[in-house]
C-alpha cells in the first residue's frame, strides 16, 4: 500500500487569520508558529498548504496531520477540521481571501489533553475529507491541497501553537496519508486479429484471435468489455497508460512498475517485464546489418525480458542488470565497460521529448534553450538558440518573454541578439536574463537616501515593488533603527544584497519573474539528514553523468559576529541633573550628586569613591528647538531624540521628521531649506553618585562607558557575538562583520550560515539528469538526495547552481537536461 507524508513547501504555504477580537482581519504567514483556537486575543483559524504526488482515482486510506507543539498548553480546545474544496488552490495571502475559500465537509475534533512543548501530537484521520478533494474532476498527482483547522467551540483560551515552516523546517505540519490505486475489473471478450499478439503494439498484424479472462493481456487499466475489434496495419488500439502505476499487472507486465508511460514502452520505465521495444534510438551502432547513424523509430529484432532501467530500443536480449564488462548473447557483443545510463549496444540514451511553449507564439521556434545560475547571482542568464530569421525578428532586445519547459514557468527580458553566417549557413542566438535584473542599471535608478526606522523585510519590499517585483522573503526578520541604512548612489539590488548578507542570505531570481532572499544555506549541513530532500537524483532513473571536485575548507566551529556599531556611532552621553542638583556644581560630603545618562546601548558606570546607583530608569522629557534644514534632510539636536512629536514649519513645509539615531532626526521626505520648531521626547537614565568623605575639598571622577555586547533584540548600539557549534573550539581568526544586522537575531544567522560554508571541506558534485514529466528542478538552496546505485550509497547535499538546457534533435522532438551542482559535505 502506497504511503507519503507530505509538507508545505515554503514560509507562505502555513499560517492563521484571527475572525474575531483585537486582531481580526488580519493573516500572519511568516510567523514561527501556527495557532488555531480561541486564543486571548481573538478568534484563530490555521490553514497549511501541501503538494501531494497521490495518483487521480486513488482510495484514501488514512489521512493524519501531525503537529510539534511549540509550547505547553492544557486548555481544552473545539476545532473543525476541513480541506480547501478547490482544484489546485494557492494559499491565502489575506484573511478576506482565507474567508472566502469554499470548504468540504468538517471533522470536529475536541481535545482536552495538554500539549507539551516539543512533542508530536496527532489531529483526527480525514481520509474522507481528502478523498472528496482527490476525487474532483480537476484533480491531478501534484496538486496542491489546503488543510484548513477552524475554530469552533473552544473554552476561554483554549488554542494550541504548533511550529510553522519558518520556525523549523524539522518540525512543520506534517499530512501522512496512506492509499490504494484503483483497479479496473475487465471482463472476458474476444478480439480478431492478424498475426502477432495485439499487445505488441507497432507492429503490423495478419488475422487472429485471441481469448482472455480478467485483466486482458494487452492493456493495463482500462475499461475492456467483451467485443470485437478489428484494423488494419498498426494495431489501433495502443495499450496506453497516463497515471502513476504502482502495483503488479497481468501480461505484459508481470512484476512492480513504478513510472508513466504508454505501452508498450513510448516513455521512461523502471521495473521487470518481458516486452518487445519499438523505441526511438539516436546514435551510432555496431549491431550485425546496422553500420551506420539511425534517427527515427524502429522495429528492432529481440526481446527485454529482465531488469532494464533506462529507455531502450535493442537488437538483442538484455538478461540483467550489469555493471562492468559483459556479452549480450552471441550476436552483440559488448566489451569495454560502462557505467551509468545506456541504450545498447551504444552508450546513448533515449530520453523522452519535453512539452514546451511560448509567448511568442507557434509561429516561432526554438532550435535550443540553456539557462544557468547559481546561489551568488541575483540574475540568470538564457541564451536562446533561434529557429529561422523570423524567429530572429520577432526577438527583440528589450521584449519579454514567458517559456514554459515541461509544465514550468520562466519569464526573461531578452537583452541581446546576434546573427552569424559561417559556410553559408546562417545561425540565430539571442541572450536575456530573468525579470530579477530589473533591480540593476540600466533599469533602475540608484538610490540617494537615508532611511528612517525600518525593518528589513520592508525596505526590501519597497526596494522590489519599485521595480514591480514580487518578493518572497524567506530568512529571519529584524528592526532596522533609524540612519542605519543608507544608500550613495546606489542601485537597488547593491541595497538588497547588503540586507541579505547581514543575516547569512543572498538574492536569487523565482524563475516566474520575482525575487526571494534565502540562507546561503536554508538548512544548516548538520540538519541535511532530518529534511524532506527538495528533489532525488536516481542513477536507475535519471542520472546520466556525475563529476565530483574537493573544496578544501578550514574547519572552523566558531566565529566572533561584530555590527559595526559596537564600538563607534552607538549614542552615549553623560550631563548632571540640573532639576535634581538645583543648578549646584560643588557638593558637601557625603551628599549625593544626580546624573542623567542618555543612550541607545547598554553601558557600564564606574566612579573613583562612594558609590553609584540607578534610581530611575527611561525618564522621559519633552524639548523643543528652531532648527534650520539648509538644503539637507538632517540635523542634530541637544539631546537624544526618542520620538518626535510635533513639526512646525515657518515658510516652506519639509513635511514629517522622524528619529534618525542619537540626537538626529531626518526629513521623510527628503532635503529642503526650511526653518522649523521640532517638539521632541529625550530618554535617560538618572542615576546617584555618593563619593566617599575624603576630607573638605576633594574631586571625584565618573565614567560611563559603552558595552560591546548586546543581549537582547531591542538594542540598537550595535554588537559583538561568538556563533559557535559542536565544541567551538576553532575559533575564526578574522570577525565576521554584520554591518546592517542589528540584533543577534540575523547576526546569529550570518555566523551559522558562515560555519555551514567554512565548518567543513566538501565535494563539488555536478550530476546530469533527465528531467522527467513535471519533475521539480533543483534550485540553489535546495537539498538534493542523490541515489548512486553504482556506489550502493545515498547522500544528499545543498544545490549551489544549476543549467538546463534544451536541445532539438534531428526529427524536431526536444530533449531537455539538467545539470545540478551539489555541496557535499564531507565527515
Amino acid at each position: 500500500m502506497p504511503s507519503s507524508t507530505f509538507y508545505p513547501a515554503t514560509g507562505s504555504d502555513d499560517g492563521h487569520w484571527f475572525v474575531s477580537g483585537t486582531f481580526s482581519g488580519q493573516l500572519y504567514n511568516n510567523s514561527s508558529d501556527v495557532v488555531f483556537g480561541n486564543y486571548p486575543s481573538g478568534k484563530i483559524h490555521a490553514f497549511c498548504r501541501f503538494s501531494i504526488d497521490i495518483p487521480a482515482g486513488a482510495t484514501i486510506i488514512s489521512a493524519i496531520p501531525h503537529f510539534v507543539s511549540i509550547d505547553s498548553h492544557s486548555v481544552a480546545f473545539d476545532v473543525n477540521v476541513s480541506f480547501v474544496d478547490a482544484d489546485n488552490p494557492s494559499a491565502p495571502t489575506s484573511a478576506s481571501t482565507a474567508n472566502a475559500m469554499a470548504l468540504t465537509d468538517v471533522i470536529n475534533w475536541q481535545n482536552s489533553t495538554a500539549w507539551v512543548s516539543e512533542t508530536t501530537y496527532d489531529g483526527p484521520d480525514v481520509a474522507t475529507l481528502l478523498q472528496a478533494v482527490i476525487d474532483r474532476s480537476g484533480y491531478v498527482s501534484g496538486s496542491h491541497v489546503i488543510l484548513i483547522v477552524a475554530e469552533n467551540a473552544s473554552a476561554s483560551n483554549g488554542y494550541r501553537r504548533s511550529y510553522a515552516l519558518e520556525g523549523s523546517t524539522a518540525k512543520e505540519i506534517s499530512l501522512e496519508v496512506s492509499w490504494e490505486e484503483a483497479e479496473s475489473s475487465i471482463p472476458a471478450g474476444t478480439i480478431p486479429w492478424s498475426g502477432l499478439a495485439p499487445h505488441v503494439s507497432r507492429a503490423e498484424a495478419p488475422t487472429g484471435t485471441i481469448t482472455w479472462s480478467g485483466l486482458a493481456p494487452h492493456v493495463s487499466r482500462a475499461e475492456a468489455p467483451t467485443g470485437t475489434i478489428t484494423w488494419a496495419g498498426l494495431a489501433p488500439f495502443k495499450p496506453v497508460v497516463y497515471q502513476r502505476i504502482v502495483g503488479r499487472w497481468s501480461l505484459p507486465v508481470y512484476q512492480r512498475i513504478v513510472g508513466r508511460w504508454s505501452l508498450p514502452v513510448y516513455q521512461r520505465i523502471v521495473g521487470r517485464w518481458s516486452l518487445p521495444v519499438y523505441q526511438r534510438i539516436v546514435g551510432r551502432w555496431l549491431v550485425p546489418g546496422i553500420s551506420r547513424r539511425i534517427v527515427g523509430k524502429w522495429s528492432l529484432p529481440g526481446t527485454i525480458s529482465r531488469r532494464i532501467v533506462g529507455k531502450w530500443s535493442l537488437p538483442g536480449m538484455v538478461s540483467r542488470r550489469i555493471v562492468g564488462r559483459w556479452s549480450l548473447l552471441e550476436s552483440t557483443p559488448v566489451s569495454r565497460r560502462i557505467i551509468g545510463h545506456w541504450s545498447l549496444p551504444s552508450l546513448t540514451p533515449s530520453v523522452a521529448a519535453t512539452t514546451w511553449s511560448w509567448s511568442l507564439g507557434d509561429d516561432y521556434d526554438l532550435d535550443g534553450l540553456t539557462l544557468t545560475g547559481d546561489r551568488d547571482s541575483f540574475a540568470w542568464t538564457v541564451e536562446l538558440t533561434l529557429a529561422d530569421e523570423a524567429t530572429y525578428l520577432a526577438c527583440a532586445p528589450g521584449q519579454r518573454l514567458l517559456i514554459t519547459l515541461a509544465g514550468q514557468a520562466m519569464a526573461l527580458i531578452l537583452e541581446s541578439r546576434t546573427r552569424e553566417v559561417a559556410c553559408g549557413t546562417v545561425s540565430y542566438t539571442a541572450t536575456g536574463r530573468t525579470l530579477s535584473c530589473l533591480l540593476d542599471t540600466p533599469y533602475s535608478d540608484t538610490v540617494i537616501r537615508t532611511w528612517a526606522r525600518t525593518t528589513a523585510r520592508a525596505a526590501a519590499e519597497a526596494l522590489c515593488a519599485a521595480v514591480k517585483l514580487d518578493l518572497a522573503w524567506e530568512v529571519c526578520d529584524w528592526t532596522i533603527p533609524a540612519g542605519r541604512l543608507t544608500a550613495s548612489a546606489e542601485t537597488p539590488i547593491s541595497i538588497l544584497s547588503r540586507l541579505a548578507a547581514a543575516c547569512g542570505a543572498v538574492v536569487q531570481p523565482t524563475l516566474v519573474g520575482g525575487v526571494r532572499v534565502i540562507y546561503r544555506y536554508p538548512v544548516g549541513v548538520n540538519e541535511l539528514a532530518d529534511v524532506t530532500p527538495a528533489v532525488s537524483l536516481d542513477f536507475d532513473r535519471t542520472v546520466e553523468t556525475l563529476s565530483e571536485e574537493f573544496q578544501g575548507q578550514p574547519g572552523y566551529d566558531a566565529v566572533t559576529v561584530v555590527d559595526d556599531r559596537a564600538e563607534t556611532t552607538a549614542y552615549l552621553s553623560v550631563t548632571t541633573d540640573d532639576s535634581r542638583n538645583a543648578g549646584r556644581t560643588t557638593f558637601p560630603p557625603g551628599e549625593p550628586c544626580y546624573i542623567r545618562v542618555y543612550h541607545e546601548t547598554d553601558y557600564t558606570v564606574a566612579v573613583t569613591s562612594g558609590t553609584a546607583e540607578r534610581v530611575v530608569q527611561d525618564e522621559t522629557e519633552s524639548l523643543s528647538a528652531m532648527v534650520t534644514f539648509d538644503g539637507a534632510d538632517t540635523t542634530d539636536l541637544e539631546a537624544l531624540v526618542a520620538s518626535v512629536d510635533d513639526v512646525i514649519w515657518f515658510g516652506t513645509d519639509g513635511g514629517e521628521a522622524v528619529p534618525n539615531g542619537g540626537a538626529s532626526i531626518i526629513l521623510a521626505g527628503g532635503a529642503v531649506f526650511g526653518v522649523a520648531l521640532i517638539t521632541y521626547t529625550t530618554r535617560y537614565d538618572v542615576w546617584r553618585y555618593t563619593p566617599a568623605a575624603l576630607g573638605e575639598t576633594f574631586a571625584a571622577a565618573i565614567r560611563v562607558e559603552a558595552e560591546d555586547i548586546v543581549s537582547d533584540d531591542t538594542d540598537i548600539g550595535g554588537m559583538r557575538l561568538t556563533v559557535s557549534r559542536g565544541d567551538g573550539l576553532v575559533l575564526a581568526p578574522d570577525e565576521l562583520s554584520a554591518a546592517l544586522a542589528c540584533s543577534p537575531a540575523p547576526a546569529t544567522q550570518a555566523g551559522r550560515n558562515y560555519l555551514d560554508e567554512y565548518g567543513q571541506s566538501s565535494l563539488s558534485v555536478d550530476v546530469k539528469s533527465w528531467p522527467e514529466g513535471n519533475e521539480t528542478w533543483s534550485l540553489p538552496g535546495d537539498v538534493v538526495e542523490v541515489a548512486d546505485t553504482d556506489r550502493g550509497e545515498t547522500w544528499r547535499g545543498t544545490a549551489t547552481a544549476v543549467s538546463l538546457e534544451l536541445t532539438v534533435d534531428d526529427t524536431g522532438a526536444r530533449l531537455l537536461t539538467e545539470t545540478t551542482t551539489v555541496e557535499r559535505p564531507m565527515p
